[in-house]
């Protein structure tokens, strides 16, 4: 795991600002929370309810400074990939530079 990703929290997640649809929890599980730059930028590992696969998802400061999806994947078969490829996304979003994201 990169120097600037940490594990962290569900409470510390959400502290964070991580913005959730109200209808996300019936359908994944989440399993993971991490975190990128102190904060600025979070990642969860979830598990999809109806099939047992898994997904992720990385989160980024809108204007507003809500986090809110900014990249991710999903169907993927084992939580060990979907855990690499939540980390490479979630470190090269942090190298990117970008520190708003617009939400269309």
């Amino acid at each position: 795991m990169a120097e600037t990703i940490q594990r962290i929290s569900v409470r510390d997640f959400e502290r964070l600002g991580a913005a959730r649809h109200p209808m996300m929890q019936m359908f994944v599980e989440e399993l993971e929370h991490y975190s990128a730059l102190d904060g600025w930028y979070l990642g969860v590992l979830l598990r999809d309810k109806s099939d047992n696969d898994y997904s992720f998802a990385v989160l980024g400061p809108d204007p507003a400074g809500a986090k809110r999806w900014i990249g991710g994947g999903d169907s993927v078969k084992l939580i060990e990939d979907a855990r690499a490829r939540l980390m490479t996304l979630l470190q090269k979003t942090a190298d990117g530079g970008k520190r708003i994201h617009e939400q269309d």
